[in-house]
């Protein structure tokens, strides 16, 4: 019994993590410091699924400022976030219609800009 409920544990928390994960958000920029004492974090990755952005730690981070426009270049969000390795913080984008929206994440390592597309069927 106790290995079929374990069974079962382990399904249910595969399958969870595979949902919060969505379609990649590419993205472009400068990132690492040459004069950084340090080896460098790697970036965050992004991943968009319907209107709920993900943003993925590889490395821990503080003080990365994430901005998301739409468009005309009307800011939706900006947010200061910090994440440790292997974290990832969901940010859920209620308010907005269909549409193209920019991205772009900065940081004392360097900045990141990607663009990402809500469909809201």
């Amino acid at each position: 019994m106790r290995k079929r409920f374990a069974i079962l544990l382990g399904l249910i928390a595969l399958l969870s993590v595979q949902l919060v994960y969505g379609d990649p958000v590419e993205t472009r920029g400068k990132w690492g410091d040459k004069y950084y004492r340090s080896i460098n974090p790697l970036p965050p990755s992004l991943s968009i699924q319907g209107n709920i952005l993900s943003v993925d730690f590889m490395n821990a981070l503080e003080n990365l400022t994430i901005t998301i426009t739409d468009e005309q270049g009307t800011v939706i969000m900006e947010d200061n976030i910090s994440g440790e390795t292997g974290e990832c913080i969901t940010i859920i984008l209620n308010n907005e219609s269909t549409g193209r929206f920019y991205v772009k994440l900065e940081h004392q390592l360097g900045w990141l800009m990607g663009e990402f597309i809500i469909q809201n069927n």
